[in-house]
């Protein structure tokens, strides 16, 4: 490729010298691994030419001295032995008239020195190399070869065979990874120098690869690891990498001065957005080379910011504890789980809750005994890296009721728990038939209530109760607020009393014998038979409302004492017996 250029050029001032008597623009090399040096000029040959003299120097050092005489007019040539194909510098005269009418520049055999490469750095995206210009004289410009496949050895001209860059810079700008290594070679206007592949023959200290930066980041921590290949092939390697940095769009700044091809950055934060880089720098001497930029927008394992429990209450239809809770949705799931003790200290997973819910919860209990037993709650929450978070606890109220002598229900529950709240009071509800009516405001204090029943009210008898407590939450870092608690229903069952007269007259006041029943209507049962006092049965009734007339087979009986046996049924399946005697009056 060079000779052909070599020829071009020779042509051209030729051309241009046809009536002139020059020789000039000689080229000599050596002919490697043959032995001999090779030589060439431009001439313009005058009207009485002689021939041309040869001019060598044994050393490449001393003047040339005449070694040979060309007396062909045409001779634009020569090869002259070089056995050790050592450094040597030539001229060319030409001869007219017997005199020497011009004499080329000396020009040497040795091939352009190809310079160190400076560095390879990733700017804007692309590959630039940079090097030190030649110190060999008459370097025309550099080829640039490119290593194809990355770390294969194979170095082609790039991007073609004959392109030659003029300056001491390249800028790749087709490249299709941002790791890439280059060598460039030196060229003279009829040499070329040795690729500088780092070996001894050609002198330099190699070729360079750019630095490709990668990260990763623990999503756990938001530890950044960034690491890249060493740089390589500088003549007193690396003095140290620095680690730069720019966050949300910020000025850059230096994060650290390494020795080694990796940097862990610690405890990104979310949402920021981090741009690293990395700039080597040369031992002894004042190049650097910089990495390609990494973009990093931080999304971090978000950890639970808060998690509280907010209430614990019976549900009225179901009568299954219900769980409220309030957390943080942001926060990244891992599990999550309703927790329950009957201690406090020993706690169960009862439920799984699914990474579904917003930011304020409920969840029904639906394997409680509430109506028997007081539980503690909890929610239990682990995010995607395994913190673990716990809420407040909590507990149901318990209300139990025992139907006593005088138609009394009495009435106690288990004090208000709710971990960083306190019961304000307790509001009593009684249930008869279809209203719910507030019974009663109590203290905080009091947990054991008595409630009067009314007889003359036949509903009563079934009447329902549940305590609804009012508590304040103090949780730290959180204004106050209300929760409320409402109990487990219980309907205690009054049992129906029967009084029976010991007397009647039929043609009285008290004309008829029946009991007088207290919440009679919920006797599941009831049978009441008249005796005379030879054990014959006179009447027999079961409705609490058909008495005795004194009377049997449809005929009054007279006055006198008369036998009588009630048989019942309570609602809870006892059974009951009364017996006696009445005086019929007439």
């Amino acid at each position: 490729m060079y000779l052909l250029r070599a020829i071009i050029i020779f042509n051209f001032i030729f051309v241009l010298g046809l009536n002139a008597q020059t020789v000039s623009d000689p080229c000599a090399r050596i002919l490697v691994g043959t032995g001999q040096d090779s030589l060439i000029w431009s001439a313009t040959p005058c009207a009485n030419f002689d021939g041309f003299i040869i001019f060598a120097s044994p050393d490449g050092v001393s003047a040339p001295v005449a070694i040979d005489t060309i007396l062909d007019l045409n001779a634009r040539g020569y090869r002259n032995s070089n056995p050790g194909e050592t450094a040597r510098n030539y001229r060319v005269a030409i001869i007219c008239g017997g005199v020497i009418v011009s004499t080329s520049a000396i020009v040497s055999n040795q091939r352009p020195i190809t310079p160190d490469l400076r560095s390879v750095s990733i700017i804007g995206g692309s590959p630039v190399l940079s090097w030190n210009p030649s110190p060999s004289p008459n370097v025309i410009g550099y080829q640039v070869y490119k290593e194809n496949p990355y770390a294969s050895g194979n170095f082609f001209p790039y991007p073609a065979n004959n392109q030659i860059v003029n300056g001491l810079s390249f800028v790749d700008p087709n490249n299709s990874s941002l790791l890439v290594r280059y060598a460039i070679v030196a060229i003279s206007s009829c040499n070329a120098g040795l690729l500088g592949e780092g070996n001894a023959l050609d002198g330099t200290t190699g070729p360079h690869s750019s630095m490709f930066l990668t990260s990763s980041i623990d999503s756990c921590s938001g530890n950044i690891t960034l690491r890249w290949n060493a740089y390589e092939n500088w003549r007193d390697g690396v003095d140290f990498y620095i680690i730069r940095m720019i966050r949300n769009g910020g000025n850059p700044q230096n994060l650290d001065s390494v020795n080694t091809s990796s940097f862990v950055y610690p405890a990104a934060q979310n949402g920021d957005a981090l741009e690293f880089w990395i700039e080597a720098r040369e031992r002894n001497n004042n190049n650097n080379a910089i990495s390609n930029r990494v973009l990093m927008n931080i999304d971090v394992n978000k950890k639970m910011d808060f998690l509280h429990l907010t209430s614990i209450s019976i549900d009225a239809a179901t009568q299954e504890p219900v769980i409220g809770w309030n957390w943080d949705t942001d926060s990244d799931f891992g599990s999550a789980f309703l927790q329950r003790s009957d201690d406090s200290l020993n706690w169960d997973n009862v439920q799984t809750i699914i990474n579904n819910l917003t930011q304020n919860n409920n969840i029904l209990d639906n394997s409680a005994d509430a109506a028997n037993k007081q539980y503690y709650y909890r929610i239990n929450f682990t995010d995607a890296c395994g913190d673990n978070i716990i809420s407040n606890k909590g507990a149901n109220i318990l209300l139990k009721a025992k139907a006593k002598e005088g138609f009394i229900n009495e009435l106690n529950w288990t004090d208000f728990y709710f971990e960083f709240a306190v019961a304000d009071q307790y509001e009593l509800h009684k249930i008869v038939s279809t209203s719910d009516l507030n019974i009663a405001t109590l203290p905080q204090t009091q947990t054991v209530y008595n409630d009067q029943t009314n007889v003359n009210n036949p509903a009563e008898a079934n009447s329902c109760y549940y305590i609804e407590a009012r508590g304040v939450i103090n949780i730290p870092g959180n204004p106050p607020r209300y929760t409320f608690s409402r109990s487990n229903t219980v309907c205690p069952e009054q049992k129906a009393v029967l009084w029976f007269p010991n007397a009647f007259a039929p043609e009285g006041k008290n004309n008829e014998f029946k009991p007088l029943a207290g919440f009679g209507s919920t006797l599941e049962s009831y049978l009441l038979q008249i005796y005379d006092r030879y054990g014959a049965m006179l009447f027999e009734s079961n409705d609490l409302e058909r008495g005795w007339e004194g009377t049997a087979a449809g005929k009054s009986l007279p006055q006198g004492v008369y036998v009588f046996v009630a048989r019942y049924t309570q609602a809870d399946g006892s059974s009951g017996e009364q017996k006696g005697t009445v005086l019929l009056i007439r």
